[in-house]
C-alpha cells in the first residue's frame, strides 16, 4: 500500500506561491506525484506550473489506462519511459502554446520532477533543477540531476559542489518547460532493494526545500519521525527557518509501506 502526503508552503519573502503539486493514486495500479516550480512573473509562474502539471498527469493517466487494455503487467520499463516522456512533451506544449497565445505570459516556464510507481518499480521523470531523493534509515541519495548552470560547472570540473551551494548565480536553469519548442526530459528507473523497500521514503521537493537543506538535514528529519505528515512538515518548517526566500513544495512518498 502506498502512503504519501504532500505540501506547497508561499515561504517567509514571496507575495505569491509558483510552485504547483499533484498527485494521483489511480484505480489501474499506477500511481504518479508531480512537482512544478515556475518561473515568469506572479501568473506567469503560476499559470505555467498549474498548467503542465494538471497537462502531465492527465497524459500519464489517459496513456496508462489505453496501454494497459491487453493486461494488468502488460507494460515494460521502456513503455513507462515513453509514457512519461510524452507526457513532459504534452506538458511542454501545453505551456509554450499558453505563452504564445497570451503576451503577458511571454516567456513563462516551469520545472517538471515527478514520480510513477507501476508494478513494484519506482521511475523518475526531470526537467529543470527541482529534485527526487530516495531515502531509508541508513541513506539518502539525490536520484535526479539539475538541469543548471552551477549543475553544469559541476559536471565540467569548474566548480565544486560546495562551491556551487553558495554561488550567487545557483538558481539560473538550463532547461524548463515551456521556453522552447521542445524539451528534453531525463527518464530513469529507481532501484530498490527487497530488504529495504518496506522502509524506503521518496521525496519530490522544488529548489525552496533542497537549496536550503544539506541532504544530511533531510536525511535527519526523515528518520526523526515514522508519521509522514509530520515528517512533510518539518521539512518544510526547517527550510524556512534556514531561509524561507522561496516558495517550498514538498511531497513524500513510501511507495512500499
Amino acid at each position: 500500500m502506498i502512503t504519501y502526503f504532500g505540501k506547497s508552503d508561499i515561504g517567509k519573502k514571496r507575495s505569491n506561491n509558483q510552485d504547483t503539486f499533484e498527485i494521483r493514486d489511480l484505480s489501474s495500479g499506477v500511481f504518479i506525484a508531480v512537482v512544478c516550480d515556475g518561473m515568469g512573473g506572479a501568473h506567469g509562474g503560476k499559470e505555467a506550473s498549474t498548467t503542465a502539471s494538471s497537462v502531465f498527469v492527465s497524459c500519464i493517466e489517459e496513456k496508462m489506462k489505453y496501454a494497459e487494455l491487453d493486461g494488468a503487467n502488460s507494460l515494460t520499463g521502456a513503455d513507462v519511459s515513453k509514457i512519461l516522456t510524452a507526457a513532459a512533451s504534452a506538458a511542454n506544449d501545453a505551456v509554450y502554446q499558453r505563452a504564445k497565445e497570451n503576451e503577458a505570459l511571454s516567456g513563462m516556464g516551469t520545472t517538471l520532477v515527478a514520480v510513477l510507481v507501476y508494478d513494484g518499480c519506482l521511475y523518475t521523470a526531470n526537467i529543470g533543477d527541482s529534485r527526487v531523493y530516495v531515502a531509508d534509515k541508513d541513506h539518502i541519495e539525490q536520484v535526479t540531476h539539475d538541469h543548471s548552470y552551477v549543475q553544469y560547472l559541476v559536471d565540467m570540473g569548474v566548480m565544486t559542489e560546495e562551491e556551487a551551494k553558495i554561488a550567487p548565480n545557483r538558481n539560473i536553469i538550463t532547461r524548463a518547460v515551456g521556453i522552447e519548442k521542445d524539451v528534453e526530459t531525463d527518464v530513469s528507473t529507481v532501484s530498490v532493494s527487497a530488504d529495504k523497500a518496506g522502509e524506503t521514503m521518496v521525496l519530490i521537493c522544488s529548489d525552496g526545500l533542497s537549496g536550503p537543506l544539506e541532504e544530511a538535514e533531510i536525511h535527519g528529519i526523515l528518520t526523526n519521525s515514522d508519521e509522514i505528515e509530520k515528517q512533510t512538515e518539518a521539512l518544510i518548517a526547517a527550510a524556512n527557518e534556514k531561509s524561507g526566500s522561496d516558495n517550498i513544495t514538498a511531497v513524500l512518498i513510501k511507495p512500499f509501506a
